[in-house]
């Protein structure tokens, strides 16, 4: 829907509406509560999101991978890393593959957000 100064809102099928009536306008006394805050990569989650993978290839350290663990998803680096740490994680992508998968190309958002779902769906497949 486009607004017009006339006042009227027209909608994509031609549908004049008076500011206020037409039915995708919020309810009276609804209130926006802003968007959600934007979620870090520091923080817990089980899925691949694209600010991980964007951290991976954003990283320095070429031993760099995002592990699964106990359900989360997790940035490592080093070569080693603590043996504690690493027990029972698995590795979702090295900093290598990735690179490899997207052939070198510096990718935009879009490409990160496929990649993403891909590897979910590599996760999924696994049982995990």
């Amino acid at each position: 829907m486009k607004p017009f100064a006339s006042g009227y809102v027209v909608s994509m099928t031609g549908e004049n509406w008076p500011r206020g009536d037409h039915p995708s306008d919020p309810a009276e006394g609804a209130r926006d509560i802003g968007t959600p805050p934007d979620k870090s990569v520091d923080e817990p989650h089980t899925t691949v999101r694209s600010d991980d993978l964007r951290a991976l290839l954003d990283t320095e350290d070429d031993h760099a991978r995002l592990v699964l663990q106990e359900g989360r998803v997790q940035l490592r680096v080093g070569r080693e890393g603590n043996a504690v740490d690493t027990a029972g994680a698995v590795t979702v992508i090295s900093r290598a593959g990735l690179r490899d998968r997207l052939a070198g190309a510096t990718p935009d958002a879009r490409r990160l957000v496929d990649q993403a779902v891909e590897l979910n769906t590599e996760i999924s497949s696994l049982g995990a």
